[in-house]
């Protein structure tokens, strides 16, 4: 899509359900739609907002791209699971974009990791 590509990550102080990813999507398709360039009923995307989410465990983008390692979530939306998180730090997928492992961008999503309350231990748990 040309040579003056750039990704950027934000994070959001305020955590957000799971189930919400497929109307964020939709609200990021209508925000690329205002941005676009566009030739009689055709729009040519000029910027690409992927929203996903950041949890203990994973990074989920989501996309409206159908691909063999993504998962329908519903209305036109597909989760894509980009990393893990294990053995302590943040690990690739065969599928993951070189981007995504690069170390500006680990340490940021290990910064967002930080920010999470951490898991109670299992004594914590009996103790309610």
């Amino acid at each position: 899509m040309g040579d003056k590509l750039s990704r950027r990550f934000f994070s959001f102080e305020k955590n957000i359900s799971r189930d919400t990813l497929t109307s964020i999507k939709a609200s990021c398709y209508k925000i690329e739609a205002q941005f676009s360039d566009r030739i009689d009923n055709f729009h040519f995307r000029t910027v690409n907002i992927d929203p996903g989410l950041l949890t203990p465990t994973t990074l989920v983008i989501a996309s409206h791209k159908e691909e063999s390692h993504k998962i329908y979530l519903k209305d036109g939306v597909y989760g894509e699971i980009v990393m893990i998180y294990a053995h302590g730090g943040f690990c690739r997928l065969p599928w993951t974009k070189s981007d995504f492992c690069d170390e500006e961008t680990i340490a940021f999503l290990d910064s967002v990791k930080a920010t999470f309350d951490e898991p109670k231990s299992e004594q914590e748990l009996l103790n309610f």
